[in-house]
């Protein structure tokens, strides 16, 4: 009886091996480096995205392809690195929402620390939102316009990725008449949104850019 049951632990050890590695356990263990970074109170507010996480091998013609990894209930164990991207979104924070990645290499390990910078550090140890608030970032932006207004919008919250922070961003809308056209132009302030401090000023005409 005995060395039966380890011949069926044989045969279920060779057909798992052959079948590769479950994507379900690969996910467990990107969800528990994620929810180890940023607490297990935050943890609920990310989200796997489907269309962004992959894994990356190396094909028999030596070309390095790169599949989704969701589409797959196992995957080949000759891959070179998986990348899972979850998607971040605190619904108490109007405009709180970004993207982490989690990248592990070929032993399943993590392949460098997670970029963080998305997630506050109130958030992760639980503290008050420090942002300035909204009423106080237009009251800002509204000193920093240099056109005659028809209209200010609200402040918006989110977070730019090239200066790895949140911000808000208000724009001044002004009518003008081009021909006997109707043309809108915009300008736009970005304050820092812990500080109010003025990042960039550009204009937006007839929706091309200029700063």
């Amino acid at each position: 009886m005995r060395s039966k049951i380890l011949l069926l632990c044989l045969v279920v050890s060779t057909v798992v091996s052959a079948r590769g590695i479950p994507t379900s356990k690969i996910i467990a263990i990107t969800d528990s480096i994620l929810d180890s970074k940023v607490g297990t109170h935050l943890f609920p507010y990310f989200e796997v995205s489907k269309e962004g996480s992959h894994y990356n091998y190396v094909s028999n013609n030596k070309k390095m392809i790169s599949e989704l990894i969701l589409d797959k209930r196992n995957i080949k164990k000759d891959f070179n690195e998986i990348w899972i991207l979850y998607q971040f979104n605190y619904n108490k924070i109007e405009g709180m929402k970004s993207g982490i990645w989690i990248k592990l290499n070929a032993n399943l390990q993590l392949l460098e620390e997670p970029n963080l910078n998305s997630v506050p550090n109130f958030l992760i140890n639980e503290l008050p939102c420090n942002f300035i608030s909204k009423q106080k970032a237009k009251e800002i932006g509204e000193k920093l316009f240099f056109k005659k207004s028809n209209e200010i919008s609200d402040p918006k919250l989110e977070y730019l990725k090239k200066i790895e922070g949140y911000i808000y961003s208000l724009a001044n809308k002004s009518l003008k008449l081009n021909n006997g056209k109707k043309v809108v132009e915009l300008e736009i302030v970005e304050l820092d949104a812990y500080t109010g401090k003025l990042l960039n000023r550009y204009d937006s005409y007839n929706g091309l850019i200029e700063k």
